[in-house]
C-alpha cells in the first residue's frame, strides 16, 4: 500500500506491510509534515481501509475534510491555528443588471473574517448605495463602474469533497465551459478567465471546486430591491503534482432573466 501526501513535491508512503497501529502512526507523522505546509491532501487506496483506521482518520481534530469515492479515501487536511487557519477571498467582484434604472443597496455580512480591500468604499456599515442601469453601468457617487469589488481573509470552511482535476492546458476551456453552465456572459467570462487563468496555471495540474453553501453562509451579499437571480461564483484552487480521481460537482440550474446579479471569485490554497 502506498499512502501518497499528494502536494506539488508528490512524497510518497509506502505502509503495505505495516500493522493498524503502524499505519496509524506513519499517518500521524504525514500529517505532522502537512502542519508545517499548512494543508496538504493524502490519498488512501480504499482495499487497505477498515473501519478502525477511518475512524482514526476522522478523529483527528487537524483533518478538515474527508472525500471517499469508490477508489480512495482523500483527506484533506488544514492547519488549525489562529495565525493560519484561513484562506484569502480573492476579487470577488459583483455585476448588477436591474431591469430599468433604479438606486440599489448591496451590503455584505461577513461572519469570522475581516475586510482586505474595498471599492468604491463603502457608502456606511458594510454597505454601497449605487444607481444601476440595465446595461450593467454602475454609477457610484459621480463615478461609471463595471462592478464593485472586495476581498477578504477568513475563508475557512472549505469543502473541497467534490470537484475538477485539471491539467493547466484545460484550464481555459473548463472556465469556458463551466462559467457558461453559470449563465456568466461573454464579458464576465472573459474577466474571469484573465484575472484566474495566468495564476492557475502557474502550476501542472489543480483541483477546482466550486463553493455554494459554505460560502454563502460566511460572506452574506444582501441587496434591495430583491432579485429575481443571484448567481455566485466561487472557484477554490488546489494545486496537485498529479490527477487525481475526483467526484465532479454538478452546477445547478441558474436562470438569467429579471433582475440579475453576478458575483466571482476564488481562493487558491497554498
Amino acid at each position: 500500500m502506498k499512502i501518497k501526501l499528494i502536494d506539488q513535491h508528490a512524497n510518497e508512503y509506502n505502509i503495505i506491510a505495516m500493522n493498524n497501529w503502524k499505519k496509524q502512526q506513519m499517518i500521524k507523522a504525514i500529517i505532522n509534515k502537512i502542519d508545517s505546509r499548512k494543508t496538504g491532501l493524502i490519498y488512501i487506496d480504499n482495499i487497505y481501509l477498515d473501519s478502525a483506521l477511518t475512524q482514526f482518520l476522522l478523529d483527528d481534530e487537524r483533518i478538515y475534510n474527508v472525500l471517499q469515492n469508490q477508489e480512495a479515501l482523500w483527506i484533506y487536511i488544514k492547519y488549525r491555528c489562529n495565525r493560519c487557519r484561513s484562506h484569502g477571498v480573492h476579487k470577488p467582484v459583483i455585476y448588477l443588471y436591474p431591469k430599468e434604472e433604479c438606486e440599489i443597496n448591496v451590503g455584505l455580512n461577513i461572519q469570522d473574517a475581516k475586510f482586505t480591500f474595498i471599492y468604491p468604499p463603502f457608502d456606511d456599515n458594510y454597505n454601497w448605495t449605487v444607481t444601476g442601469r440595465p446595461s450593467g453601468e454602475i454609477i457610484h457617487h459621480g463615478k461609471s463602474l463595471r462592478y464593485l469589488f472586495w476581498e477578504a481573509d477568513g475563508y475557512n470552511n472549505i469543502d473541497i469533497s467534490k470537484g475538477f482535476s485539471l491539467h493547466k492546458s484545460e484550464v481555459i476551456s473548463f472556465f469556458e465551459e463551466k462559467l457558461t453552465q453559470f449563465k456568466l456572459n461573454d464579458t464576465e467570462i472573459s474577466d474571469f478567465i484573465t484575472y484566474w487563468a495566468p495564476i492557475v496555471m502557474k502550476h501542472e495540474f489543480v483541483l477546482v471546486s466550486f463553493q455554494f453553501e459554505t460560502y454563502d453562509q460566511q460572506f452574506q451579499l444582501q441587496i434591495s430591491p430583491k432579485t429575481d437571480n443571484l448567481i455566485r461564483v466561487f472557484a477554490v484552487f488546489y494545486p496537485l503534482s498529479e490527477k487525481l480521481n475526483v467526484e465532479p460537482q454538478v452546477i445547478p440550474n441558474f436562470q438569467r432573466d429579471g433582475f440579475t446579479v453576478i458575483e466571482w471569485g476564488g481562493s487558491i490554497l497554498e
